[in-house]
């Protein structure tokens, strides 16, 4: 009896493989990552978050995490504190701690 659910999202029929498992799960026990194409295209739709804007890095929106005050670039950001856009974005990216003696995120 062939347990097999070909109809699953990551099922690839033509390598007869799961793409999501390193192994077949279904043939043997019930597989816990198991939704049809149908479900899981609801689903990335349900959870789609759309990718950040493209472009310079100091153009993008940061907040400074010890107020929760918010600006709408990184560049802004600096110019208001007297520094450099590239250490506002590198504590954003994590290459430091902290810039201009604040720590800082991507909104």
């Amino acid at each position: 009896m062939d347990q097999i659910k070909r109809d699953c999202f990551a099922w690839n029929e033509a390598r007869n493989y799961c793409n999501a498992l390193s192994e077949v799960l279904c043939a043997t026990k019930q597989c816990p990552f198991y939704k049809t194409s149908a479900q899981n295209e609801h689903d990335k739709q349900k959870y789609y978050r759309p990718e950040p804007k493209r472009g310079f890095l100091c153009e993008q929106p940061v907040m400074r995490l010890e107020d929760g005050k918010c600006y709408a670039s990184a560049k802004e950001a600096a110019e208001q504190l007297g520094g450099r856009s590239q250490y506002i974005v590198d504590a954003c990216n994590r290459k430091c701690d902290s810039s201009l003696g604040y720590h800082w995120r991507w909104l």
